[in-house]
């Protein structure tokens, strides 16, 4: 497991799979997409698993979200809002505020609502508009973007992890679509508390999944991968398309990417 800053993610993963080990990266994935795809080049040539750990992927709150989706039952999804942002305060050492390790809130936060996106309509968007408050040069506390999807919905997406916020996260998300609207809330960890909000025919539905923490179904995933039982959800293609999406957000706000900061 490889849990370092992602600044130090592509070294140490690639070592270990050269090493024959397979590796669940913590996540954000590396520091750029090229880092990435160095990363993904290496697994498959060690025949070993690299897989990105992104744990809310795993539970049954996510793959309800996606059975409502695939369903129909939404309707045609127009419009989407996002939001995954926590106080942070910056204390001696924080690796989220050190930008050559691959600080800043959408590294550390933003990662999540960009990853529910693009695995709910299964493609890369188009960014709109992208923008970012930086207290220090190149550091992002908070990062807001629009997106459009092809033939898919316009999605906000927020984060942030300055001071003046509450020290319990809020993880929102709310797709609306011409039949009816879902919402969710802590999506990120249903675990410590959850409930989904599905709203039809001017009726509103409050419910919950059962499940167990997201690093429990994560576990559960890998072992099943390792066992050659599934196929893994995240890592390959999926990551590289992840960080350059991120890349590409960075350069739109005006910033570099993190690979790209010294």
């Amino acid at each position: 497991y490889n849990a370092l800053p992602p600044s130090l993610h592509a070294e140490w993963s690639i070592k270990a799979l050269q090493k024959g080990k397979h590796v669940l990266c913590e996540k954000p994935f590396a520091m750029h997409a090229e880092d990435a795809k160095a990363m993904v080049t290496a697994a498959e040539s060690s025949g070993r698993l690299l897989i990105e750990g992104y744990h809310y992927r795993f539970h049954p709150v996510f793959a309800e979200v996606q059975r409502l989706v695939a369903s129909g039952e939404l309707g045609t999804i127009h419009t989407v809002r996002s939001n995954f942002s926590v106080r942070i305060a910056e204390t001696p050492g924080s690796l989220r505020h050190n930008v050559p390790l691959g600080g800043g809130a959408l590294m550390d936060l933003g990662c999540y609502p960009l990853h529910w996106l693009r695995t709910l309509f299964g493609s890369s968007p188009e960014i709109l508009w992208a923008d970012a408050i930086c207290p220090k040069p190149q550091l992002d506390s908070t990062f807001e973007l629009r997106l459009q999807f092809p033939n898919g919905p316009l999605c906000y997406v927020g984060c942030s992890m300055s001071e003046h916020l509450n020290r319990q996260h809020d993880a929102y998300l709310c797709l609306e679509g011409d039949k009816a609207q879902l919402e969710v809330f802590n999506l990120v960890a249903p675990h410590q508390g959850h409930h989904l909000r599905l709203t039809k025919y001017g009726e509103t539905h409050d419910y919950q999944m059962n499940g167990d923490s997201t690093y429990d179904h994560q576990l559960a995933h890998v072992v099943a991968c390792i066992k050659g039982e599934t196929k893994p959800l995240t890592g390959g293609r999926d990551a590289i398309d992840q960080m350059q999406l991120i890349d590409d957000a960075y350069k739109a706000a005006g910033l570099l990417p993190r690979g790209l900061c010294k």
